[in-house]
């Protein structure tokens, strides 16, 4: 009988609600592209920008939009009394857009699929300065490194 063991998304024993900055990539249900409906991405970074009202302590940044997955970057006031988690602020993040857009699509009766999102996420602890800026480039570059790709 085999297996499966499956590797932490998360670095074991760290405190994610430690301040600091956070690189985060989010993929789409599997098998969509479904973030190139115009819409859509409206409402992606609509309440990424909603993020800093919602959650004291958490920072929106870097944000870019591809069409099947998401790359943005977290800032952790760790100074802010009960901070969340990043993993509760993707969560609640991933659930808004769901809502958003799962009422978009029955309001305007389109058939679109409103299953957006896959169960996990992928984050990188950013260490210093110049892992910031090189997430941040990473992140900023990403849709020219997929065109190049395509060729």
């Amino acid at each position: 009988m085999s297996h499966k063991y499956h590797n932490p998304m998360r670095l074991k024993g760290y405190d994610y609600r430690s301040g600091g900055a956070y690189a985060i990539t989010i993929k789409a249900k599997i098998g969509t592209r479904i973030f190139c409906h115009p819409h859509l991405r409206f409402i992606l970074e609509t309440e990424w920008a909603k993020l800093a009202e919602r959650f004291p302590g958490v920072a929106p940044m870097t944000f870019m939009v591809m069409p099947d997955h998401l790359h943005c970057m977290l800032l952790i006031d760790g100074n802010v009394e009960d901070v969340c988690s990043v993993s509760d602020v993707i969560g609640a993040y991933k659930s808004i857009v769901y809502n958003v857009w799962q009422y978009y699509v029955y309001v305007n009766k389109i058939k679109l699929p409103t299953a957006l999102w896959k169960r996990r996420f992928y984050d990188h602890i950013v260490r210093n300065e110049i892992d910031f800026a090189n997430q941040t480039a990473y992140i900023l570059n990403n849709p020219i490194k997929a065109k190049l790709k395509k060729q």
